[in-house]
């Protein structure tokens, strides 16, 4: 396992509450006019959507008391089933081979806004895909033991690296398209679907 991998997880259980907290003292603030209003501050974050999904299912068990709700929700963020929840598990696997390329590999970069951006994504999409297009970081992290062993979903992973092999992979996946799936595609994205929309990398 990786050194600090457990202690990521945790992480994660408290970042989702400091952030709701925050979120619920910014909206108490602009309510009583402390600080300047901000409409974008009524769009609910990650973290509001998160908890607020959880509440929602402890209600629906019959849960209602605040008190009590309070109670099984940090139960449950601190527990062994939020920290094997497939987001969770990828994230912080992330994070904590990223620390040990820091402490163990002379890593002195710290990581950038982009590479907490992509960990977002990867976490939350790789166990649902077939293969997944990344940055070259990325993906020789996943392919580092332990992670390439305890977050396996059978994902193919591709980057610039090994760029060769994508575009073998599209090919291979548009030979062994039937017609019939073609069709299906047809008639829900229109004809023209297969045109690349280069329009996209224009200024």
């Amino acid at each position: 396992m990786i050194t600090g991998i457990k202690e990521e997880k945790k992480a994660e259980a408290r970042t989702l509450i400091e952030l709701y907290q925050k979120n619920l003292e910014r909206l108490l603030k602009m309510s009583y006019g402390l600080i300047p209003f901000e409409p974008g501050a009524f769009l609910p974050g990650f973290a509001n959507k998160a908890l607020y999904v959880i509440i929602k299912r402890l209600k629906r068990k019959g849960i209602s008391e605040e008190k009590d709700v309070n109670k099984k929700l940090s139960e449950f963020l601190y527990s062994e089933t939020f920290e094997d929840a497939p987001y969770i598990k990828i994230a912080s696997m992330f994070y904590a081979a990223m620390t040990r390329r820091a402490a163990h590999k002379g890593r002195r970069k710290p990581p950038g806004r982009g590479f907490l951006n992509d960990v977002k994504i990867i976490s939350t999409l790789l166990p649902y895909c077939d293969a997944m297009f990344i940055d070259n970081e990325c993906r020789s992290l996943l392919l580092e033991k332990p992670l390439c062993d305890d977050i396996n979903y059978g994902t193919k992973v591709f980057s610039l690296s090994n760029k060769e092999e994508f575009l073998k992979y599209l090919d291979e996946a548009k030979q062994s398209v039937s017609e019939e799936h073609i069709k299906a595609v047809k008639e829900v994205y229109g004809s023209n679907w297969a045109k690349p929309y280069w329009g996209i990398f224009k200024r």
